[in-house]
């Protein structure tokens, strides 16, 4: 299954960054994300392990990944590229699924009058929608990586206000 999104915000890309360069405020803007561990493999480096909750009967899910970030100062944009990795450091949990995101991508481009354009594209494998209600998968497909984006824009809006207020106080 592949998905993409592009929207285009009235907003400076370096108003992001600061969100999206720091994955320990990842449930800021991922509010369906149970939780998250940064591991150490000696294979893949440093490596992510996220839990989500999904409503029952369906069993939670589990993504274990690699990511890595790029910065093109020459095209002004950021981009983040993820993909999921097998390590025993990480055993799968006979309470979740492990879902297989064969690459995702978050790419920041900067554009002229302070705005950034955010394209977000995701492919996993055919096996996770194996047994998943059809409504589940279209709502992927068709809305998912949207809402992501636009929950992303508003928890750099909080963010930033909230340290307004805070180096306000001082």
């Amino acid at each position: 299954m592949r998905t993409s999104s592009t929207l285009t915000f009235d907003r400076h890309i370096s108003e992001f960054m600061s969100l999206f360069l720091d994955p320990t405020l990842n449930r800021e803007w991922n509010q369906r994300m149970s939780s998250q561990h940064v591991v150490q493999d000696a294979l893949h480096g440093e490596i992510v392990h996220q839990t989500y909750g999904l409503p029952w009967p369906l069993k939670s899910r589990e993504l274990l990944m690699r990511c890595t970030n790029d910065v093109a100062r020459g095209t002004q944009s950021v981009t983040a590229r993820c993909a999921s990795v097998h390590t025993d450091r990480v055993p799968i949990s006979s309470e979740r699924v492990r879902m297989e995101i064969i690459g995702s991508m978050w790419k920041f481009d900067s554009l002229p009058l302070e705005r950034t354009r955010i394209t977000v594209e995701l492919a996993i494998s055919e096996n996770f929608t194996v047994g998943v209600p059809s409504f589940i998968v279209d709502y992927v497909q068709k809305h998912s990586l949207t809402e992501s984006m636009r929950n992303f824009e508003r928890a750099t809006t909080r963010l930033h206000l909230a340290r307004r207020a805070q180096n306000g106080a001082r």
